[in-house]
This record gives structure tokens, C-alpha cells and sequence, in this order.
């Protein structure tokens, strides 16, 4: 026999097929039978424990620093002493204020949807943290 015989020749070509079955076990039945209806209803109820289980998570500022040059330091240092606010945080809270309030209509709806993105982004890294 040569080498290409050995490749072509196949030994399982003479044999019948079927001719012997795998025996199964028993047949398993479920108890009760559910439907989709029954499904869905379940998964609405879901849903309503959920949203009722989710802490509600506010806003709530924490003190933080941002760099500035000195110059600019000085600046907020002396309008804090001359009565413009008690502390360098009021000061520049007031002059963001009253920069807002001169913004025109579209910059000021522009920057409300920034600042509301920034809040939601520290409320979720509020809560990653928990």
C-alpha cells in the first residue's frame, strides 16, 4: 500500500450508521410551567425595587485648590482687604457671579450645561469612591 492510499482510504466507509443508539437517561419535565407574560411582570417589579433602592447622592462642595501665579494670588488677597468678601474663597466666588450675570444669554446656558456636567462627574466619583 502506498503512502497516498493510506491518506485517501477511509476505514470507518464500510460501517453502518445508526446502528447502534446512545441510551438516555429519564426524561425530565419542569414542575411548573412558566410563560412570558409571567416573565415580564416579574421583570417590572424588578425595576421598581431597583430605582426605589438607589441612594440619592447631593452635591456638596469640598474644599480644593487650583494653581495660580502669585500675581493673581495678590489680586484676590487684596480685594479680600478692602471689603469685597471676608475670605479669598468670596471673593472669587462674587467676581465668577458678576462675570455670569454680564455673560450674554447663549454663553451663560452654554456654561450652566458645563458646570452641571462637572457636578455630575464629582457625584461620580463620589460614589466610586464609596
Amino acid at each position: 500500500m502506498s503512502q497516498s492510499d493510506k491518506l485517501t482510504r477511509n476505514k470507518n466507509k464500510n460501517k453502518k450508521r445508526g446502528t447502534s443508539l446512545s441510551e438516555r437517561g429519564p426524561s425530565y419535565t419542569p414542575q411548573t410551567k412558566v410563560s412570558t407574560k409571567d416573565l415580564n411582570e416579574k421583570e417590572q417589579t424588578k425595576v421598581e425595587t431597583v430605582a426605589v433602592d438607589e441612594p440619592i447622592i447631593e452635591y456638596v462642595p469640598k474644599p480644593t485648590s487650583i494653581k495660580v501665579n502669585t500675581d493673581i494670588k495678590d489680586r484676590v488677597n487684596a480685594l479680600s482687604m478692602i471689603g469685597v468678601g471676608d475670605t479669598q474663597l468670596e471673593v472669587i466666588d462674587t467676581l465668577i457671579d458678576y462675570y455670569i450675570d454680564g455673560l450674554p444669554e447663549e454663553t451663560e446656558r452654554k456654561y450652566s450645561t458645563q458646570y452641571e456636567v462637572y457636578k455630575d462627574k464629582t457625584i461620580r466619583n463620589l460614589i466610586k469612591k464609596k
